[in-house]
C-alpha cells in the first residue's frame, strides 16, 4: 500500500487547531466511524450527531494518524470534516491514494453542486452539508456501512480529466491510459493527492527517490519536463505549473480539459 504524506499546509492548520493528545471515549453503536476532523469545533459538532446516529466514534486530527488507526482497527465508515473544504478534498484524495477503500462521508460547508461533485471526484462516496439533519445523517451512515456499501465499486481519485487507477497504477486522461514510467506515475500521483496545492520540490525529489530514481535532484527538471510533455500530448495541456521558488502544483483549470477530445478540438 502506497502512503502519501499529507500536505504541509494541512498539517500546520491541524497542529494549530487541535491538541494531538486530545481524545474522546468511543461511543457504543452499530457502525464504527473514524472521524477525521482538523479543529475542535468539528470534532464536537460531529461527535454528538454521529453518536445519535448509533455510531461508535473514534476521532483523529490528521491523515497520518487516520491511516495508523485504519491499520490497527476495523471501521465501517470514514467521516472527513476538514476546514476549509479545500483541506477536506486533499484529505479524501490522500486516503484514496494510500489505498483506503472504506466508504467516505464528506462533511461540507458548501451546498453547491460543484462542491459536491469535487468531493466525489477525489473519492468521497457521499456528501452531507452543515448544519445537518440527524435523521438524514443516520440514514447516510447506515447506507454506507450496510451490505451495499461493502460491495461498492472502488473510487479512483480524479481531477477533471485526470484519473488515478490505483489497481493498475496508471493515470487515465479523458478515459484513456497514459503511458508513464514508475517514477513519473509516482510524482503525478503525489501532485494529484495535493488537490491543486503546491508541492515542495524536495517532496517531489523524495517521491522520485522512493520510486527508484538514484539521483532525483539531478533528474528533477527533466522528469517534470517529460511528464508535462506526456500530459500535453494527451490533451491535459498545462496541467503541471511551476510555483516559483517552491516547487510544482497541479493546475485544476488545465486538468479539466477533455483529454484527447479537447486536444482534437483545438487542432
Amino acid at each position: 500500500m502506497l502512503i502519501v504524506s499529507p500536505p504541509v499546509r494541512a498539517d500546520n492548520s491541524m497542529s494549530s487547531l487541535v491538541s494531538s493528545d486530545h481524545t474522546y471515549d468511543t461511543v457504543p453503536g452499530t457502525s464504527r466511524v473514524l472521524l477525521l476532523a482538523n479543529d475542535m469545533l468539528g470534532v464536537r459538532g460531529m461527535h454528538e450527531p454521529l453518536a445519535h446516529a448509533d455510531c461508535r466514534v473514534t476521532p483523529t486530527n490528521s491523515v497520518d494518524k487516520a491511516l495508523e488507526r485504519l491499520q490497527d482497527d476495523d471501521f465501517d465508515v470514514v467521516v472527513v470534516d476538514f476546514r476549509p473544504d479545500l483541506l477536506g478534498y486533499q484529505a479524501v484524495c490522500q486516503l484514496r491514494t494510500a489505498g483506503v477503500d472504506l466508504p467516505i462521508l464528506f462533511v461540507s460547508a458548501r451546498s453547491s453542486a460543484a462542491a459536491h461533485a469535487r468531493a466525489q471526484d477525489v473519492g468521497a462516496d457521499d456528501v452531507v452539508v452543515m448544519p445537518m439533519d440527524g435523521v438524514d445523517l443516520k440514514g447516510r451512515i447506515q447506507a454506507l456501512s450496510g451490505p451495499a456499501g461493502l460491495t461498492r465499486t472502488p473510487h479512483f481519485p480524479r481531477i477533471g480529466s485526470l484519473q488515478l487507477d490505483l489497481t493498475e497504477r496508471r493515470v487515465r486522461v479523458g478515459g484513456e491510459a497514459l503511458s508513464l514510467t514508475s517514477t513519473e506515475y509516482a510524482v503525478l500521483e503525489l501532485l494529484m493527492s495535493r488537490d491543486g496545492s503546491p508541492t515542495a520540490k524536495h517532496q517531489i525529489e523524495a517521491c522520485a527517490a522512493a520510486a527508484g530514481d538514484q539521483e532525483p535532484k539531478r533528474h528533477m527538471d527533466a522528469l517534470i519536463a517529460r511528464l508535462r510533455g506526456k500530459l500535453d500530448a494527451a490533451g491535459a495541456s498545462g496541467a503541471i505549473c511551476v510555483v516559483r521558488g517552491f516547487g510544482y502544483a497541479l493546475n485544476h483549470a488545465s486538468a479539466r480539459s477533455g483529454g484527447r477530445q479537447a486536444a482534437e478540438a483545438r487542432a
